[in-house]
C-alpha cells in the first residue's frame, strides 16, 4: 500500500535576486513496509526532498500526497495534526530538549497527543528500554554519549507507532560503532514492519536498505534495490 507520492516535486530558494533549484521535478512512491535510503553528494537534495515528503516544509511546484490526501489541501494546522499522528522523525543532532529528562523527551510526541502522564511516561520508558537505554532513562542529554542521545532520539520518533520513519543523517555525528548501532536498531524496526524513509552519504548504509535513491543536482539518478541490501547480505 502506498503511503507517500511525490509528482514532479521542485523546490527552489532565493536569496535576493538569486534562485536556487534544489529540487527539479521528483516522482517518487513509499510503499508500506519500504526500508528507502535516499543518497547522493552533498547539495544533491536529500534533505530538502525529505522535509517536503515528511510535511515539514511546502514544494515551490508539484505535488505530495500522504495516503489519499493531497497534502496542498491541508491546512497548517491539518499538517501538523498528520505529523504528529503519522510520522517519526530522527535527525542528526538529535533534537532534544537539553532540560529534560530521556524518558520526558520521549514522551513528547504522546503528550501532545493528549495522553496523561503516566500513561505518557510508561510508554516512553518501554521504547528507551527497547532500545537498551532502561538504565538512563532518567539522565538528561548533556550526561548521554551521542549514540545514547541518537537512541532516545529514535525512541522518541517511534513511541506512537508511526506509519513513517524518517531519518536525515542519523549516523553523522556518530562514530562507526555507535553508528553501526543506530543502522542496526533501524533493521529491527524494519523487520518488525516499520515503513523507513532515510537519507544518508554514507554509502555503505544507504546500500543495507531494501530500496536505494540516488540523487544528483536534484533529479533522480538511481531508483531500485541496491546491490547489497541487508536481507540479501546477512
Amino acid at each position: 500500500m502506498q503511503v507517500l507520492q511525490a509528482k514532479q516535486l521542485q523546490k527552489s530558494f532565493q536569496d535576493g535576486a538569486q534562485v536556487t533549484a534544489v529540487l527539479k521535478g521528483i516522482d517518487m512512491t513509499v510503499s508500506e513496509g519500504e526500508f528507502v535510503a535516499i543518497t547522493g553528494a552533498s547539495g544533491a537534495g536529500k534533505s530538502t526532498l525529505v522535509y517536503q515528503i515528511g510535511l515539514l516544509d511546502v514544494p515551490t511546484a508539484g505535488t505530495v500526497f500522504v495516503g489519499d490526501t493531497d497534502a496542498a489541501s491541508m491546512s497548517m494546522r491539518q499538517k501538523t495534526s498528520y505529523r504528529l499522528e503519522t510520522f517519526g522523525f530522527v535527525f542528526q543532532d538529535y533534537a532534544l530538549l537539553p532540560e529534560m529528562r530521556a524518558w520526558e523527551n520521549v514522551a513528547l510526541p504522546v503528550l501532545m497527543r493528549g495522553t496523561p502522564l503516566q500513561s505518557a511516561k510508561k510508554q516512553a520508558v518501554k521504547a528507551l528500554s527497547r532500545f537498551g537505554m532502561a538504565d538512563r532513562i532518567n539522565h538528561t542529554p548533556s550526561q548521554l554519549s551521542g549514540g545514547e542521545s541518537q537512541r532516545v532520539s529514535i525512541a522518541r520518533a517511534i513511541v506512537h507507532q508511526p506509519s513513517v520513519l524518517f531519518a536525515d543523517e542519523p549516523t553523522a555525528n556518530l562514530d562507526g560503532d555507535r553508528s553501526r548501532q543506530v543502522i542496526d536498531i533501524f533493521h529491527e524496526l524494519h523487520r518488525a514492519g516499520q515503513t523507513i524513509v532515510m537519507v544518508t552519504h554514507e554509502l555503505e548504509y544507504a546500500e543495507e536498505a531494501s530500496r536505494l535513491i540516488v540523487l544528483k543536482d536534484g533529479v533522480i539518478e538511481k531508483d531500485g534495490r541496491p546491490k547489497r541490501s541487508k536481507q540479501h547480505a546477512r
